[in-house]
């Protein structure tokens, strides 16, 4: 849900939005999901060199997290891991760059342990997430924030396909060396 909490388009005339529904079925049932397909349609779509940027979700994370099934849990994000770097080396291959991160956590803290039992955590964490950005030609350096967050992604966003961020928009995390006034 990048745009506003809602699925779907922000503007027809610019966007390719391709949506790969999931089964409908609980989702620690079917731990992989979709990724494969997402996987498979990112890489086509990178193929065609058609893109300047492309976003890709991979619910699995948070989806299979909420049922609280570890086993399914880790199933879920060794899958997720395997994707990515499919995606991630196709990028790389194209000379781009990858930003990987997530909104919340939620598969990072499944259980907690009360009276000696294991009681399983299905709500989303507040434990900060990482970001990574995996590029073998974008000259940056990190920009020292006093707080990071996701809402200095955007600005980040901007940087890395070589615009300057509108004023407005919280600091980038990096300081790139080929910014344009674009």
């Amino acid at each position: 849900f990048w745009n506003g909490n809602k699925s779907g388009y922000n503007n027809k005339d610019i966007e390719t939005y391709i949506e790969i529904p999931s089964d409908n079925c609980p989702f620690n049932q079917k731990p992989l999901m979709k990724a494969h397909e997402i996987t498979a349609k990112t890489i086509e779509l990178l193929e065609s060199k058609t893109y300047q940027f492309g976003r890709i979700n991979f619910p699995n994370g948070d989806m299979v997290g909420h049922t609280g099934d570890f086993e399914a849990t880790v199933k879920t994000m060794e899958t997720v891991d395997e994707c990515t770097a499919k995606i991630c080396k196709k990028v790389l291959e194209l000379n781009g760059t990858c930003i990987i991160l997530a909104d919340h956590g939620n598969a990072d803290d499944m259980y907690k342990i009360k009276d000696g039992q294991k009681i399983p955590k299905t709500a989303h964490t507040l434990n900060p997430v990482p970001c990574a950005i995996i590029s073998k030609n974008q000259p940056y350096t990190l920009t020292p924030l006093t707080t990071p967050g996701l809402a200095n992604v955007a600005a980040t966003i901007c940087n890395l396909l070589g615009y300057q961020a509108p004023d407005d928009y919280e600091p980038s995390l990096i300081t790139p060396s080929n910014v344009n006034n674009k």
